[in-house]
């Protein structure tokens, strides 16, 4: 699955860094401050929690499930080349665990 993950920080005591890093434990796009792309075979409420236990009570997190959804944009074209792949990736996924 491919999840975008934004997030807003009310302030400073929020450990962006460790917020970063496990973020960066999955398959990560980062091209926008603070919006990621994520390839995880988790579902969207762990990589909520995952992503909670860095954050304090006024910031704000939003994950969106956009595996084969529509998009578009002006990214550059490496960009829409992770996203593909990272789709293709899933398909082939899917294709073999029915098998």
């Amino acid at each position: 699955m491919i999840y975008l993950i934004t997030y807003e920080l009310s302030d400073e005591s929020t450990n962006l860094e460790a917020l970063r890093n496990e973020i960066r434990t999955w398959k990560w796009w980062h091209y926008l401050k603070s919006v990621w792309i994520i390839s995880s075979e988790e579902n969207v409420n762990i990589i909520t929690q995952r992503l909670q236990s860095h954050l304090i009570d006024n910031d704000l997190l939003l994950v969106i499930d956009i595996t084969n959804q529509p998009r578009n944009g002006w990214l550059p074209k490496k960009a829409w080349l992770w996203l593909r792949n990272q789709e293709n990736e899933n398909l082939q996924d899917d294709r073999f665990s029915n098998n």
